[in-house]
């Protein structure tokens, strides 16, 4: 159903009307066949009472579970923002200002493709019913994540284009906890690239293009 127009209207009276009644008529039908079968009503009040408030009770924990999906949504999106950032100041060499408007201003233009992808910025990039957010999904699941694991493998195991084994295997052997072993060379060197390289390969073949 919409949750636009007079569709989203009924649906959000549906929601904090309706459930109220039905959860009102079970509690009632509840109470009739808990009297029939000649249930004690020192079981059946709480039994009942119990059903009854669970409207109260859906409210708020779904209330407060948004609310919590709401803090963990913003904290990430700012540990996200803040690696963009640190990135570009880095390349940069800007104040935190300066890089905090560029960045702003850049995420604020990507993020609106998405926003408005399904209204008033139409755009069909692959099948039918494809938008801004299944090319943004696209470029970053389908081809950053694997080409960038990729690169990271390269760089922890290779000396000639990166660190090179011997300082990936100090670096993450440094402290306390499970250690990496010296016999995982060749899963690191060989194995991991081979999977990476066949999980690209599949994620193109069963894209929906068209």
């Amino acid at each position: 159903m919409s949750t636009t127009g007079l569709a989203g209207a009924a649906k959000a009276i549906w929601i904090s009307v309706g459930c109220r009644v039905l959860i009102g008529l079970v509690s009632g039908w509840l109470w009739i066949i808990l009297k029939k079968v000649k249930v004690p009503e020192m079981v059946a009040l709480p039994v009942v009472g119990f059903i009854g408030s669970m409207t109260n009770t859906m409210t708020v924990m779904g209330s407060i579970f948004f609310l919590f999906m709401v803090f963990a949504s913003m904290s990430t999106v700012l540990a996200v923002f803040e690696n963009i950032l640190a990135c570009v100041r880095e390349m940069t060499g800007w104040n935190r200002p300066k890089g905090c408007l560029f960045c702003g201003i850049g995420i604020a233009i990507t993020s609106m493709t998405t926003a408005l992808g399904y209204s008033l910025w139409p755009f069909q990039p692959f099948a039918e019913g494809t938008a801004w957010l299944d090319l943004w999904d696209f470029i970053v699941s389908y081809n950053l994540l694997p080409l960038g694991s990729m690169l990271f493998v390269i760089f922890c195991c290779s000396k000639r284009y990166g660190w090179g084994w011997d300082n990936f295997l100090a670096e993450a052997n440094a402290g306390e906890g499970l250690k990496v072993r010296n016999w995982m060379k060749p899963i690191f060197c060989y194995v991991v690239p081979v999977a990476i390289i066949i999980i690209y390969i599949m994620g193109m073949i069963s894209f929906p293009w068209k």
